[in-house]
């Protein structure tokens, strides 16, 4: 009888590469040997993984990742165009000379807009499904790798002069792959975001913060039902950290108006004077780090985002407060 998931083991990454594998992909590399033959090699090595685990007892099943270079080709350099891969030097690792980390040799370079590039993995689910009666497994890269591998500086201002838009396009991206691997028949599809684990080392977490990705106001879209005062502090507490209370309006801004890189959609911002009432400063999913600024010491910030002169128009507003409120 097969158990329903999840289940107490499974593999987790990739599988060693048996020696006939890895000569194999070095003679295709070096263009002594087609691709037909490279894939011949590939399903007879997978035909060998996929008896191993059922013989382990396991009741999910991979292709140990055997049709994969890195970790990230199956999808971040391969399913998805607008993204090419730069190598950061010859010899793969090297230490950081600040922190004693060490640095990714494949660094993602977004250059243009991201869309999906077909389903590759659907064909390989295909055959790992074909040669065995339990339950394949596939994986994909987490979406977060190529901002965190990247950064801003990566990431085409001309292609994305907004985030959002970077990660409406990823997004999309990745439905289309999963509603293809679902086509294929697959049930059972893994998300290996590595990204997240690495936030939790102080190391890396001062790297980024060294890489000076741009920075912003707290703020984003007012919910249903919501009023602005109310997404304001809501919007506030999820990115920073802080409980604070709307004293007053600043700012009404057509964004379209104010010299903000374009937008696909006509958004008017509202800007908040308010009040600091509690909680401390925490990252989030959608942010780095929190930090209060002097105004001599402001970082670079996000021009889709905020504008420098508008920060400073509202430092004018906490000095004093009876300014009229700016609008258009």
């Amino acid at each position: 009888m097969q158990l329903p998931a999840p289940f107490r083991a499974e593999h987790i990454g990739s599988l060693l590469r048996p020696t006939q594998l890895l000569r194999a992909r070095n003679e295709h590399a070096a263009g002594r040997i087609g691709r037909e033959e490279l894939t011949a090699v590939e399903n007879a090595a997978i035909r060998d993984a996929v008896r191993l685990q059922e013989d382990a007892g396991l009741a999910v099943i991979t292709d140990g990742q055997f049709r994969r270079g890195t970790y990230s080709d199956s999808f971040t350099s391969s399913g998805i165009s607008g993204v090419s891969i730069e190598l950061t030097e010859d010899r793969g690792w090297t230490p950081s000379r600040t922190h004693g980390n060490r640095t990714a040799r494949r660094i993602p370079r977004v250059e243009s807009r991201i869309t999906w590039n077909g389903g590759q993995n659907a064909d390989d689910f295909r055959f790992l499904k074909s040669v065995t009666h339990r339950i394949p497994k596939i994986t994909l890269p987490g979406p977060c790798y190529i901002h965190y591998r990247a950064g801003r500086a990566n990431i085409s201002r001309d292609a994305y002069p907004d985030l959002d838009t970077f990660w409406q396009d990823l997004v999309c991206a990745y439905t289309e792959e999963m509603r293809s691997l679902a086509g294929a028949g697959c049930t059972y599809l893994q998300i290996d975001e590595t990204s997240l684990v690495k936030l939790g080392d102080p190391r890396a977490r001062a790297l980024l913060k060294e890489r000076g990705d741009d920075w912003t106001l707290p703020g984003g879209w007012i919910d249903p039902g919501e009023s602005p005062s109310e997404a304001a502090a809501r919007e506030t507490k999820e990115e920073s950290g802080y409980d604070v209370d709307a004293i007053r309006i600043i700012a009404i801004y057509d964004r379209d108006r104010q010299g903000h890189p374009p937008c696909p959609f006509h958004v008017y911002k509202l800007i908040f004077l308010c009040a600091l009432a509690g909680g401390s400063a925490k990252t989030s999913l959608e942010t780095e780090a929190a930090c209060f600024f002097r105004e001599d010491e402001l970082p670079v910030l996000s021009e889709s985002r905020v504008l420098l002169s508008q920060v400073k128009r509202a430092f004018a507003f906490a000095r004093d407060p009876n300014l009229p409120a700016d609008f258009d």
